[in-house]
């Protein structure tokens, strides 16, 4: 059975086009090449209303470990860095984060070494400030700006985001997104007309302060088409999921349970390397459904 390309689980705004293939067209001329999968997502993440504005104002994406988010993160930022401007001669801010400090320097550290791949995006790029109490790429003014495009990095906190505006939020690890935290960085969107607030994560344990990406997910599965209509949420999760009673009954060692969780399955991750793993997690007696109503299912 193939590998989904669109995610099981999907809740797409209403919208009137996108920019995803302007978008991987741009990627491909900069060395960033996507999965099929991770094309699919970039392309609802990039839909437009009839007005050009983003159709979802918020969007979540849930997948299993070590199938290529990290790319996809990467590819969105620069996107809206370098492809996609804000409304008349706003410079973009982007606001990157994540649970611990060391993912977000893994995505800025991606994000950097394409920009000194490409003379076309040096050529463009300002200053990339990189210490550690700020990782941060700032591109040149384009014509009647006051200031060039930016992206900055951060872990959260409950002030990660104080003193800090943006159209465009990404929030990593969002299964480690405390509520606290989410308050802080809530209203920094608030004088843009056209923003987007994108998180993504998997499935969270019960160690993890998932109420925020809870929320989304419950958002997103909602089968009221009158609620929520400028969420997006994308799920790669297996069958029956959604859904506490059903979950129960999910084989993690079908293939096909594996082929719904995994869009990189037979391209990152082999087969035999998921078997591996379940085995291992069986013996250390981890292999368990989540008892939160299946946020992700059995993988």
């Amino acid at each position: 059975m193939p590998v989904a390309v669109e995610p099981r689980l999907l809740k797409a705004p209403a919208s009137a086009g996108t920019h995803g293939d302007s978008a991987i067209k741009f990627l491909d001329a900069i060395g960033v090449n996507l999965f099929e999968w991770q094309k699919a997502c970039l392309r609802h993440l990039l839909a437009v209303d009839e007005r050009g504005r983003w159709a979802a104002t918020e969007a979540g994406l849930l997948t299993a470990r070590q199938n290529g988010k990290s790319e996809l993160l990467a590819a969105y930022v620069l996107c809206h860095l370098f492809l996609l401007p804000e409304e008349g001669d706003r410079p973009k801010t982007i606001l990157f984060s994540a649970h611990e400090y060391r993912t977000a320097t893994e995505i800025y550290r991606r994000i950097k070494g394409v920009i000194e791949s490409s003379p076309q995006l040096q050529e463009r790029t300002a200053n990339i400030y990189d210490s550690s109490g700020r990782q941060e790429i700032v591109l040149k003014k384009r014509k009647k700006q006051k200031a060039g495009n930016a992206v900055k990095f951060v872990a959260r906190s409950k002030n990660s985001g104080r003193g800090f505006s943006g159209s465009i939020i990404v929030a990593d690890e969002a299964q480690e997104w405390a509520v606290s935290s989410y308050e802080s960085m809530a209203y920094i969107q608030s004088t843009y007309s056209n923003k987007q607030l994108l998180m993504t994560g998997t499935v969270p344990t019960e160690e993890n302060e998932y109420e925020v990406f809870e929320g989304i997910r419950d958002r997103g599965r909602s089968t009221d088409g009158s609620k929520n209509g400028k969420t997006l949420w994308m799920e790669y999760s297996p069958e029956g999921s959604e859904n506490y009673v059903t979950s129960q009954a999910i084989d993690p060692y079908s293939e096909e349970t594996w082929e719904q969780s995994n869009p990189s399955l037979d391209i990152l991750i082999s087969r035999d390397t998921v078997g591996e793993q379940l085995d291992r997690d069986r013996d250390l007696n981890l292999l368990q459904v989540p008892d939160d109503g299946g946020i992700g299912g059995a993988v």
